[in-house]
Order: C-alpha cells, then sequence, then structure tokens
C-alpha cells in the first residue's frame, strides 16, 4: 500500500492506548513506518499486527529512562534507517481533582509527562534534524 506517509518513519510513544494507538495506526495506514512504544507488551503487539509487521516494531520499556529513549531512537534507526517524526502521546492522569490528587501522584504524572517527553524529544532530535523532521506532542483537556 502506498500513501501519503510512504518511506517515512515515525517513533509514536504511548502507542498501547489512546491517542498513541490511534496516531501509530493512522500512520500506518498512510503507509508510515511505525516504531510503536510503550510499557504494555501485548497491546504493542497488536498495534504493530493491525499495521503489519514490515512496517510496524513494538519496542517496550519506560519513557521516563533515558537509556529506554535512546534504544527507541535507535531501534528506528537500525529498522528503517532514519526517523522522520516523533508523537510524544505517553502520559497519565489522575482521577480526580488537584483536592483528590497527593502530591506522589502529581509528582508522577509530571516524571512520566514531562520528563518522559523531554527525554524522547532529546533522543530523538539529532535524527530528526538530519532529516528534517517534527515533533508532535500530545494535547490533553
Amino acid at each position: 500500500m502506498s500513501g501519503a506517509l510512504e518511506g517515512r518513519t515515525y517513533l509514536v510513544t504511548g502507542a498501547s492506548s489512546g491517542i498513541g494507538r490511534a496516531c501509530a495506526r493512522a500512520i500506518g495506514a498512510a503507509g508510515g513506518n511505525v516504531v510503536a512504544t510503550g510499557r504494555r507488551r501485548e497491546r504493542l503487539d497488536e498495534v504493530v499486527e493491525s499495521i503489519g509487521a514490515t512496517r510496524a516494531v513494538a519496542a517496550t520499556g519506560d519513557a521516563r529512562e533515558e537509556a529506554v529513549a535512546k534504544a527507541w531512537v535507535d531501534r528506528a534507526v537500525e529498522r528503517y534507517g532514519g526517523l522522520d517524526g516523533l508523537v510524544n502521546a505517553a502520559g497519565i492522569i489522575a482521577p480526580g481533582g488537584i483536592v483528590e490528587t497527593e502530591p506522589a501522584e502529581w509528582d508522577r504524572m509530571m516524571d512520566v509527562n514531562l520528563r518522559g517527553l523531554y527525554l524522547v524529544t532529546r533522543a530523538a532530535t539529532p535524527r530528526l534534524i538530519e532529516r528534517k523532521g517534527s515533533v508532535a506532542a500530545r494535547v490533553t483537556r
């Protein structure tokens, strides 16, 4: 299948569910290669299967770990020769409002939602510059 993203490679964080999963599938449907990342291997495997094993690969790990972020980028380069785009969709949100959210849970959310985004973007940036790629981050309400 050919499409608007044919030959382009995207790393999608949080691809096991929600916005990340939808983005990974949309990129695959448009002909792009996808490195689908997240913590839940079974769900990532479902995403890869829906796209096709030649154009998608799963990579598990925690985006808050610098070595994991680098390994995900390396996987894209090794498998597809480079990186054209990054979709930062990994994230968590605590149930309830500010009164119900304990400081420890707030710290965990910030660690995932900000540190993870920073580390993956930092790891990907040199490769994105090489191919004049781009970065997208999820928007929450």
